[in-house]
């Protein structure tokens, strides 16, 4: 913990409070440590940003060059926290009004988080006849929502 550094100016939280969770914080890490990672217990994140899968990362890449280079609309499809953090991610690294900007990059809109027929319309409208890209975000691939959006 020496190595962060927080500013706790108007937050209400004192470096104490914070430290006072020190040992149940210790305890829960070494609990999620103590067994070998299994795919099914979804703990990978614990080794990041260090040990990840190299070559899955280099074809994610040469794809988003791909995408960027061939179209023009980004859809991103998905429910819940699947959508929610990509959208919450493209929307820290980009400018508030990003999507009203002329870019070099696709304009990414999102679908499959609602089954509203007048949004899904909308969104055909919208990408007209512009050529887009799709991404399907989903553990199961059955969640009502993003099917529906997926399948037209």
């Amino acid at each position: 913990m020496s190595n962060i550094k927080l500013n706790l100016t108007n937050t209400g939280i004192s470096m104490d409070k914070i430290l006072e969770y020190k040992s149940e914080v210790k305890e829960i890490d070494r609990v999620l440590r103590k067994e070998p990672n299994d795919e099914k217990d979804f703990r990978g994140w614990l080794e990041l940003p260090t040990n990840y899968d190299k070559e899955e990362f280099d074809r994610i890449k040469k794809a988003a060059k791909k995408i960027q280079e061939d179209s023009e609309v980004f859809v991103c499809i998905g429910i819940g926290g699947s959508y929610l953090g990509a959208r919450a991610v493209i929307e820290a690294l980009n400018n508030s009004f990003y999507s009203y900007k002329k870019q070099s990059t696709p304009l990414v809109l999102y679908a499959g988080n609602n089954i509203s027929p007048v949004y899904l319309n909308d969104l055909i409208d919208l990408i007209g006849d512009r050529d887009f890209s799709i991404n399907v975000i989903s553990k199961s691939g059955t969640t009502t929502e993003p099917a529906i959006a997926f399948r037209i």
